[in-house]
């Protein structure tokens, strides 16, 4: 089976130096980068992957994202709002039937707090290191963001969750990182990677960033994107500067 639509909506922009994201190359030069989420429309209802940002920092950024606000810079207007997103698409919360979160940094999950009434699918290790961050990737975890009482539903591995929806384990950036592959009915897949790859370049250049928990875990999941790229998957990266450029204005739909 298949879903029946896929639309990549936009979530807003993070101001960050090119360096984190390729390596150390471009230290010094502060670039934008899109923060996108995505909804699936499928036979069982609408599967939401990851939930953005908080948009009520907007008004007080250090508040909600702490010393983070100022190494990574939100760039965000109240329509970035995965809320007003979805309305957008007509779609309202009470309309989701499942949330689906790659990872539970900040910019991933801070919608969460949105959606108590629907399961929220993440990786078991992920869950577990959320709670217990440690290194460098660990000044991503924002409790206010994702220690809510939610209905989390850790699962491990790959797995079926919805028509047309999979989940595929990409570890490596964080130890429970995961991507959604949707199986279209033009017989079109995609493969929303987030982290797993930051960006074009990542993909198909090899340029990782230093932002990883495990360096061989992180290139043994971009080996497992490009074998699905070499069978003809379109794979989008999290947080590609030019994506809306290459993709088309959002929300862009897929099916």
């Amino acid at each position: 089976m298949t879903a029946r639509a896929l639309y990549l909506m936009h979530g807003g922009w993070i101001s960050l130096e090119r360096s984190l994201l390729t390596a150390g190359i471009g230290k010094g030069e502060w670039i934008l980068v899109p923060i996108p989420m995505a909804l699936v429309d499928t036979a069982d209802g609408f599967v939401l992957f990851d939930t953005g940002m908080n948009c009520d920092g907007i008004h007080d950024p250090e508040g909600m994202w702490g010393e983070r606000a100022r190494t990574i810079r939100p760039r965000l207007v109240p329509e970035d709002d995965v809320r007003v997103r979805l309305g957008e698409l007509g779609v309202g919360l009470d309309e989701i039937h499942l949330v689906v979160n790659s990872h539970l940094h900040w910019d991933h999950c801070g919608g969460n707090r949105l959606f108590r009434h629907c399961p929220v699918v993440v990786q078991k290790p992920e869950l577990a290191f959320a709670r217990a961050p440690s290194g460098f990737v660990g000044g991503g975890y924002m409790r206010n963001h994702f220690d809510l009482p939610l209905g989390y539903e850790p699962i491990e591995g790959d797995q079926d969750l919805a028509p047309g929806v999979r989940v595929i384990t990409t570890q490596g950036h964080t130890p429970g990182h995961q991507s959604l592959l949707v199986r279209l009915p033009s017989g079109a897949r995609v493969v929303l990677c987030a982290d797993a790859a930051y960006t074009y370049d990542t993909l198909r250049q090899h340029l990782l960033s230093d932002n990883v928990w495990d360096r061989t875990e992180t290139e043994r999941s971009l080996k497992r994107l490009r074998a699905l790229m070499d069978d003809g998957a379109t794979v989008i990266p999290g947080h590609e500067p030019r994506l809306w450029e290459q993709l088309g204005p959002p929300p862009v739909r897929f099916v």
